[in-house]
């Protein structure tokens, strides 16, 4: 029983740590409030049915985010499979989450596999390791999606003034 109030213990001292962090980037990833939300209840109540246990802060944001990144994913295809369309008016979602409306809307028109990289680098402070790490890849490749990223960013920026 004590193991169990560890945890949940655990899971409260988590979820007040990354949950801030892991809306941001389903939001940027799924451009729906409701599904974000989903997203970030679903990583955190994988983490409390998990039978293992995570000892540095490290390894938990990286295992954090990439549960995240696998349930996003789920749900962009069944979002294919339902011919879901996402919210067309983006403004009051970027004010909320206080980035600038045409930051915000460059950024989900970076390619997928850019943007998550711009996201957790630039955005939340992630370095190329922990990227790495979190979405099993090399460090070579996370280095090279930041790159392109920031090209394929600039060009967006570019076209819209």
């Amino acid at each position: 029983m004590t193991e169990n109030l560890d945890r949940r213990e655990r899971l409260n001292l988590l979820f007040s740590k990354y949950s801030d962090l892991l809306y941001r980037i389903a939001l940027v990833k799924l451009h729906n409030r409701e599904d974000a939300e989903d997203a970030v209840q679903d990583t955190f109540i994988k983490y409390l049915s998990s039978p293992f246990t995570l000892y540095s802060d490290s390894e938990e944001r990286a295992w954090l985010v990439r549960v995240l990144e696998n349930r996003c994913l789920d749900i962009l295809r069944r979002r294919s499979v339902r011919d879901y369309l996402p919210i067309d008016d983006m403004t009051d979602l970027a004010t909320e989450d206080e980035v600038s409306q045409g930051v915000f809307e460059a950024l989900s028109r970076l390619s997928e596999k850019y943007r998550t990289v711009i996201l957790l680098h630039h955005l939340e402070g992630f370095s190329v390791d922990e990227i790495s790490k979190a979405l099993s890849l090399s460090k070579s490749a996370v280095k090279m999606r930041l790159s392109r990223g920031r090209e394929e960013l600039k060009t967006i920026l570019e076209e819209g003034e």
